[in-house]
């Protein structure tokens, strides 16, 4: 029984889910890049994640997902992502490394991926992390061993999109050109 509660306890941790930046403003038609970091680490080393990360569709459109190399890459891990729903994505990685120690130290702050949204309209979107839909228990990560990271913290972002800065038209050179010359004529007569 003891043996039971240890082994389905999983690892206790003040780990972080956090976007970054987490606020940043584009032009409407650009894109806004964001990455998600596991920060706090504590000595734990990642070795799967799952959740979904929610933004407002009616402001922002998705674009790539890009993994990072910090659970063995593309040739080390099953990477996914999906779209359940409007203005949700799922994005899911599994380490089939066996030792994480060259892709990670357990303390500096960990980059899980990369995200490009698309501005679709001029608006806020917020951008939040909901739990997985593979079903670990407790949460969004687990450890190398296999077991639940619990009490994992999630940070919130922001995008937000604005009107393209209509450019300043500057003054054309012939307008300069004759404003110098009226001025020097002006200078000489008096």
């Amino acid at each position: 029984m003891l043996l039971a509660l240890v082994l389905g306890s999983g690892t206790a941790a003040a780990v972080m889910l956090d976007f970054s930046p987490s606020v940043q403003s584009v032009e409407l038609g650009q894109q806004a890049m964001v990455d998600v970091y596991v920060r706090d680490l504590s000595g734990n080393r990642i070795g799967a994640f799952d959740f979904n990360v929610e933004y407002d569709p009616s402001v922002l459109s998705l674009g790539a997902v890009d993994f990072a190399a910090g659970l063995g890459g593309s040739s080390g891990s099953f990477q996914s992502t999906t779209t359940p729903s409007s203005g949700q994505v799922n994005v899911a990685e599994f380490s089939y490394v066996f030792d994480l120690t060259p892709f990670q130290d357990g303390v500096s702050d960990l980059l899980l991926f990369s995200i490009n949204f698309n501005a679709l309209s001029t608006g806020v979107s917020t951008l939040t992390f909901s739990e997985n839909v593979l079903g670990f228990t407790n949460g969004y990560l687990v450890d190398e061993l296999g077991q639940s990271i619990g009490g994992v913290g999630v940070g919130t972002g922001q995008i937000t999109v604005i009107s393209p800065m209509m450019p300043v038209p500057a003054p054309s050179s012939i307008f300069l050109l004759v404003v110098g010359l009226l001025s020097l004529g002006l200078q000489r007569r008096y």
